[in-house]
């Protein structure tokens, strides 16, 4: 069985569950291959590396702030984990570095180290902001990009702006990886609750777009189409306080209930009794939570840019993309599927059935993972 060495900046460890668990999800799915995390923690004082266990290594490496001198370092951490790799007699066929910006720098040097074909994913949010931030970056990430087998797109709509920042040719191929949900998809329409529902942690309001969602609430009670949402996520005080006193200020309190946090599975079997899940982020990596949706048969509304963007068909009934900002589309596509939400459901319950949403399968997502990483073991590195 072929042996893959993931390096992940954002991978759950036991005392850090903070993290997304994509990547976790992605290998515990994968059976074909025999796979090991480097979990790279950036700490401000000491270096060393951790095994876990057997299969998990907490690697806590000094790194300055805005990346500063990160080539080098990613060259020194490379090191580290080859060195580490040698005297622990660990082997492997496969490097995979999960963002090409950070993780993909330091997978890299390990590849062209151990001599072992590189694999690289593209993680929307971060990569984009650095390749748009930091220009001096752009030359290393190119070499990093030239230099892999593989790459894997979790974010489609971040390649025309990969593809256009690295100056990548034409012929250069990306592979559409969507992360794994922990969604089971319902054969029943409920047609529940005449409510919509959001989803976030309430000290994330501001980029989640709570307050775009209000403002439209208010705008439309003013046009007499009244609307009414469920919030879900964890609700500390500071952060709920100030939602709060903006839902009074602008005459929508009553509009919203606050739900709390509640268990994922338990999340996504409510999500089918509402007319949609609406979600407008600024800054959305994935967004595990709008395939969770749409496999319960909720609707959704997601911003353009962003998230799963790239996925779906532009003007596809049951998923209605939205610029962030804009609170007259966003109320548009809101009455949109308010006002036709049954026929809506019965179409999306229709491509669920039908394996039109297919892409988003556990087992269509393995497959492809697995049998594009197995390839390109057979091939040579690319120098």
């Amino acid at each position: 069985m072929k042996k893959v060495l993931h390096i992940c900046s954002d991978f759950p460890y036991p005392s850090c569950k903070r993290s997304t668990k994509a990547v976790y999800n992605l290998i515990s799915a994968s059976k074909k291959l025999q796979h090991y995390v480097f979990a790279i923690e950036r700490s401000k004082s000491f270096e060393n590396i951790v095994k876990i266990d057997d299969n998990l290594f907490l690697c806590r490496f000094f790194a300055f702030p805005q990346g500063f001198l990160f080539d080098l370092f990613a060259y020194l951490y490379a090191r580290k984990i080859v060195r580490y790799i040698r005297l622990n007699s660990l082997d492997f066929d496969v490097v995979h570095g999960h963002k090409l910006t950070i993780d993909g720098r330091i997978a890299y040097h390990v590849s062209k180290i151990l001599g072992i074909p590189l694999v690289i994913s593209i993680r929307g949010f971060t990569d984009v902001k650095i390749l748009n931030r930091f220009y001096t970056k752009i030359k290393s990430v190119r070499e990093v990009m030239l230099s892999s087998s593989v790459v894997f797109s979790i974010s489609p709509w971040a390649v025309k702006v990969v593809r256009s920042r690295l100056n990548l040719p034409k012929e250069y191929k990306f592979i559409n990886l969507p992360n794994i949900t922990s969604s089971n998809k319902t054969d029943s329409v409920i047609q529940g609750n005449s409510r919509f529902v959001t989803v976030l942690n309430l000290r994330d309001y501001d980029n989640k777009g709570l307050f775009e969602i209000a403002k439209v609430v208010c705008s439309a009670k003013k046009r007499g189409i009244f609307l009414y949402f469920d919030v879900y996520g964890s609700c500390n005080p500071p952060y709920f306080d100030k939602i709060k006193f903006f839902l009074d200020e602008i005459g929508v309190e009553k509009n919203f209930i606050f739900k709390g946090e509640v268990s994922n599975e338990t999340l996504i079997s409510l999500m089918s009794e509402y007319i949609a899940l609406v979600l407008p982020s600024k800054k959305e990596t994935f967004g595990m939570v709008y395939i969770e949706a749409l496999f319960s048969c909720c609707p959704i509304i997601y911003s353009r840019n962003t998230g799963i963007d790239g996925y779906l068909e532009e003007g596809c009934t049951y998923a209605r993309s939205v610029d962030p900002y804009d609170l007259d589309e966003i109320e548009r596509e809101i009455v949109y599927i308010k006002t036709n939400h049954s026929k809506i459901k019965e179409k999306l319950l229709d491509d669920i059935n039908n394996g039109s949403l297919g892409f988003f399968s556990m087992h269509r997502i393995v497959d492809s993972y697995e049998s594009s990483v197995l390839k390109c073991t057979l091939e040579k590195p690319k120098t």
